[in-house]
């Protein structure tokens, strides 16, 4: 079972109960908030961003704000919810965290609860431990727990690590996939009592996305992209604009976890202190960066190839980076190495493409004898982590 059906087997487990009273509370009837906590900066928040992105279509009735995010109808946690319930018939909070525990939206749950009597307001946790510190208080206020598996083992090394992503790599698309779900049916307007039905249905597309990245992977240009990631010298940059953005910046975190330890093929062990090649994954746009040079591979997120990453190729070409960019319908100039993903469900089909892309990149590596497990992933995860 590879990579993709082990997430589509996990979110066929998903529980009817569950995914029903979290379909319905968000189903705007009238008018419905939404309020999306998380840790800020991590994959789960943004693949559930991804997910979700499209529901500010429907603004005239969903009012949707996120916890790493501006223009927050409030300064705290109970300030945003005491205003949201004066306006929206239905308001909820939905988060996500892997392990129930994270401390962001730990300390937001435990502030909303403590301090704020919820009147028209449901709570809603995605997570792979229901028993976890905010299950708990999930649980004693009657809210919601939708039930991800994520990684069966982490005592595992090497390939067999591997095969199940990296680090949590399936709880945060499974994340994607489901909230994208979800996310259409809204749209479509799915009545919730046909909801679970429809779920089921689209999670057969996701047979359509493992022989889409198949056929990617059989091109040359992927066979160049991968071969960038594993060379220690490259300085990688990545853009997209909007949904895009958020794409690139999950993928950034992991490529900042499995490219340092390509600096071992050279003699070298991964450390903060090697400040270009494997150690400079960045995203254009973020602060404290450093130019692109010819010494750098520019990767553009775009479905359409239009907007500001037509600038950001441009620059790229000025200074003789090598680019690729990731569309859909993007007409790609000569010189551009094109990836092109023709899915229905874009952004979330990317972020697999990308995160099977590191699995590929982690093969190689331990084909060439360097150790990939979960203490070793770790120990950069936290230099990464310490470092910003």
């Amino acid at each position: 079972m590879n990579f993709i059906e082990q997430c589509q087997k996990n979110l066929r487990n998903v529980k009817k109960d569950e995914l029903e009273t979290l379909y319905e509370s968000l189903y705007p009837e009238n008018t419905c908030a939404i309020y999306i906590d998380g840790e800020p900066g991590g994959r789960s928040l943004q693949g559930l961003k991804i997910g979700t992105n499209d529901l500010g279509l429907l603004f005239e009735k969903i009012k949707i704000n996120c916890v790493d995010g501006s223009h927050s109808p409030g300064r705290n946690i109970v300030e945003i919810f005491r205003n949201l319930e004066k306006v929206y018939d239905k308001c909820n909070y939905l988060c996500v965290s892997g392990s129930g525990s994270s401390i962001t939206p730990y300390k937001n749950l435990i502030e909303l609860t403590d301090k704020h009597t919820l009147n028209n307001t449901s709570l809603h946790l995605i997570t792979s431990c229901p028993d976890s510190p905010m299950g708990k208080i999930i649980q004693e206020y009657n809210g919601n727990i939708i039930k991800l598996e994520g990684r069966k083992s982490k005592t595992n090394n090497g390939i067999d690590y591997i095969k199940e992503g990296i680090l949590e790599d399936k709880f945060e698309l499974e994340t994607a996939e489901l909230a994208s779900i979800i996310t259409r049916g809204i749209l479509e307007e799915i009545e919730p009592e046909s909801f679970y039905d429809y779920y089921r249905s689209n999670l057969k597309e996701l047979n359509n996305t493992r022989d889409l990245i198949k056929n990617l992977k059989k091109t040359s240009e992927y066979e160049l992209f991968l071969g960038y990631l594993y060379n220690p010298a490259k300085n990688f940059f990545s853009c997209g604009q909007g949904v895009s953005n958020e794409v690139v910046k999950m993928n950034n975190t992991r490529m900042g976890h499995v490219r340092p330890l390509t600096v071992k093929r050279i003699g070298l062990e991964p450390s903060p202190d090697l400040g270009s090649g494997a150690n400079r994954n960045v995203v254009v746009g973020e602060s404290n960066i450093r130019n692109m040079d010819k010494n750098s591979v520019l990767l553009g997120v775009s479905q359409s190839g239009t907007g500001i990453i037509e600038k950001h190729l441009k620059d790229a070409k000025k200074v003789g980076a090598e680019r690729f960019l990731i569309t859909k319908y993007g007409k790609v100039e000569e010189g551009i190495n094109e990836l092109r993903l023709d899915s229905e469900n874009f952004y979330v089909d990317t972020c697999y493409f990308l995160s099977s892309t590191l699995m590929d990149l982690g093969y190689k590596l331990v084909k060439e004898g360097i150790d990939i497990d979960e203490s070793v992933l770790r120990a950069i995860h936290v230099n990464d982590k310490i470092q910003k």
